[in-house]
């Protein structure tokens, strides 16, 4: 059963929705064999695919076919394909008027994800001018790429300082914020200050839960596997990936 309708009113934990047709609370009630309907509500992101958006995934398309020879309106097609697949949706309109803003992010994850795992360069400067940059921060941990330029085997970095006085390996690292860094931006970083690095470069540090941060292998194992012991005891089973 799936109904289409709006959120009236919100108070603390209860919703009011207004659905576009009558619900049928006895064929709901016939799926339940508890007595208590459960219901699962998805929000709709109703907001177009920004030019910025669509500008980058098709610059991402030139530069998958640049790198692999094959033309850009075949990588266009096998991309679209390869979304509906994995996200088991309809075929993807890139648009204006066609995906949603959370499509579009995807569909770059996607893309660039391709990108790391290939080893294929693709423009930066369209990167942080369109891309959702605190998702798209947990994919340059994940494949250590420095978030300003791109340099590969780049190192984890901290919100706040670690070594002035910790020890990085044996510091508990759950529930800091980290972003990406080569040597040089990480030098730049401490020279102009945290605040200024972030302006200049569009940087938008993630905060980490332990299965993300075992994940990522920050730190040493044994802190890792205790972070997570910790973690499952005391919060909800489901890990999700970062979101803004």
């Amino acid at each position: 059963m799936q109904y289409d309708g709006f959120i009236a009113s919100t108070c603390n934990h209860d919703i009011q929705i207004r659905l576009e047709e009558r619900f049928d609370i006895e064929g709901a009630k016939r799926k339940s064999d508890t007595g208590f309907i459960k219901v699962l509500i998805q929000v709709i992101d109703d907001r177009s695919i920004t030019p910025k958006q669509q500008k980058f995934i098709y610059a991402l398309f030139r530069d998958i076919s640049d790198y692999t020879g094959y033309p850009p309106e075949w990588v266009k097609d096998l991309f679209k394909n390869y979304y509906s697949a994995y996200y088991g949706t309809e075929t993807i309109s890139l648009a204006l008027n066609g995906a949603s803003i959370t499509e579009a992010n995807q569909m770059i994850e996607l893309l660039i994800e391709f990108c790391f795992q290939n080893d294929i360069p693709f423009h930066f400067k369209e990167f942080q001018q369109s891309a959702d940059l605190a998702r798209l921060n947990y994919l340059f941990m994940k494949y250590r790429t420095c978030f300003v330029c791109g340099k590969q085997h780049a190192d984890v970095d901290h919100i706040d300082a670690v070594g002035m006085g910790n020890n990085r390996n044996k510091i508990n690292h759950a529930n800091r914020f980290y972003f990406c860094l080569c040597r040089e931006h990480h030098t730049e970083r401490h020279t102009i200050g945290l605040k200024a690095m972030m302006e200049k470069y569009h940087i938008v540090p993630i905060k980490l839960d332990a299965k993300q941060i075992r994940e990522l292998n920050i730190g040493q194992k044994g802190e890792q596997d205790e972070l997570l012991e910790t973690s499952i005891s005391t919060q909800p089973t489901t890990v999700e990936r970062p979101s803004f």
